[in-house]
């Protein structure tokens, strides 16, 4: 994680964009480093990996975002799609 870490250094105080969020490692690091970020994936059982993987280490809910959903959960929702995906 030095790497992203020194990558997400580059550039203080901005929102850090991760269009392909893989297994969330750029989340993880910004949010060691204070920092904002934004990620998108398509794989709804990689993002509920990513959102557990989050949760697990810093005792905090991820908000996952998404345009056309209810106000479930956002763990419910990703569990939810990778199950039927």
């Amino acid at each position: 994680m030095g790497i992203i870490s020194d990558a997400i250094n580059l550039v203080k105080n901005q929102i850090v964009f991760d269009p392909f969020v893989g297994s969330g490692t750029t989340i993880v690091a910004c949010q060691n480093l204070g920092r904002r970020c934004r990620a998108i994936g398509i794989a709804p059982r990689y993002i509920a990996v990513i959102l557990q993987r989050f949760q697990d280490a810093f005792g905090i809910e991820p908000q996952l975002i998404e345009s056309s959903e209810s106000s479930e959960s956002s763990h419910a929702k990703a569990k939810r799609k990778a199950r039927h995906s």
